[in-house]
């Protein structure tokens, strides 16, 4: 490889026998209890650079749960995650940079104005000041979200949100 071109995975993503069990919750005052849930089972999976990979399944398939378990936010019973060579399971905090993650559930960010929101976004990622505020330009426009940029995140639609 040559000084400058940036580093090259094949796999993005590599995921293997990864497994969450939730254990079984007592139910109150006599009320029936949740039995032990297999969120995740031996999950395995690669995701190639330029691939585009997407979940679909059922409602209590474990598709968050096994985001949340790629994105670091929730630890596998066992299993490995690797993303371009980061072990999140060992180090999930490495996850956070690098690494974008908005789930369905409305965030903190909804109060903020779209501007002001992905400026907050890259400060929490690390980015000085005129740095998020450069990158928030840059995404807007990249986005075609510049003409929105002064209305309330949460008066976007769904998609436009994410």
């Amino acid at each position: 490889m040559r000084a400058g071109q940036p580093l090259r995975y094949d796999d993005v993503v590599r995921v293997r026998a990864l497994t969450k069990t939730y254990p079984p919750v007592k139910g109150r005052r006599g009320a029936p209890g949740a039995p032990e849930v297999r969120a995740t089972d031996q999950v395995t999976l690669d995701v190639r650079q330029g691939e585009i990979f997407g979940l679909l399944g059922p409602n209590g398939a474990g598709k968050s749960t096994l985001v949340r378990q790629l994105t670091g936010l929730l630890r596998p019973d066992s299993g490995s995650v690797e993303i371009l060579g980061h072990d999140i399971v060992r180090h999930p905090e490495r996850a956070a940079r690098i690494l974008a993650y908005l789930g369905q559930e409305s965030s903190a960010l909804d109060e903020l104005t779209v501007a002001l929101a992905a400026e907050t976004t890259g400060r929490l990622r690390g980015l000085e000041a005129r740095a998020a505020r450069a990158e928030r330009d840059a995404v807007l426009d990249e986005l075609g979200l510049a003409p929105l940029a002064g209305r309330p995140l949460k008066k976007l639609s769904g998609g436009q949100r994410r």
